[in-house]
């Protein structure tokens, strides 16, 4: 068992994630094709697939660890939800009713990626030092990703909840659409990014 978390470790095994995560990109299209539309692909949930597939291909740790630093919370927050829907019919947004209501394959298919794609690249990477310079990666992911969404997906499908703020209890935040690449980074990026430094410090 450690030769093998040895081996995902190794630049070798960072190429076989980096194919693993290429897989599910694939998958991901057929998914949104069936399932929902393209403009789904743009969800970072969904979007970071390519992105942690190149960045393991690539090799690249800090690119790596700007997609963690973005993607960490935002999945445990998605699993948590579902579980609160699917235990007491809690939710706070739509998206869990639309995943367990489209099918066995997406429902499959949507919780193993929130369960393993963050999760999977900090189980490899925990032992590598988080530099600060993945915090710029994240930024760039993150004004990247906000311009490809306000560019390319309607309103009303609120991608990334960035067009409305209305899903976190009906609040209606001033300035929203504008504010929402530094709330990201304010909420998901630094949080993580510390929790990352933590996790070097106690596992290296």
């Amino acid at each position: 068992m450690e030769s093998f978390k040895e081996y995902l470790r190794s630049d070798e095994g960072y190429i076989v994630i980096g194919f693993f995560f290429l897989m599910l990109s694939l998958a991901l299209i057929f998914r949104n094709s069936v399932y929902y539309s393209m403009a789904n692909t743009l969800w970072f949930c969904d979007f970071s697939l390519v992105l942690f597939s190149i960045a393991f291909f690539l090799r690249n740790l800090q690119f790596i660890k700007g997609l963690i630093n973005i993607g960490l919370l935002a999945q445990f927050i998605y699993i948590l939800e579902l579980i609160l829907y699917v235990s007491f019919g809690i939710s706070l947004s739509e998206i869990p009713a639309l995943t367990m209501n489209s099918g066995l394959f997406n429902i499959i298919y949507s919780v193993s990626i929130h369960l393993f794609s963050a999760n999977l690249a900090l189980y490899v990477t925990v032992r590598r030092r988080t530099k600060r310079i993945s915090l710029m990666y994240s930024g760039l992911i993150i004004v990247f990703l906000y311009a490809l969404t306000i560019l390319l997906t309607p309103p009303s499908m609120n991608v990334n909840y960035i067009f409305s703020s209305e899903f976190l209890f009906g609040l209606n935040i001033p300035l929203y659409i504008y504010l929402w690449p530094l709330l990201a980074f304010i909420v998901l990026v630094i949080p993580t990014y510390r929790l990352q430094r933590y996790l070097n410090e106690r596992y290296s």
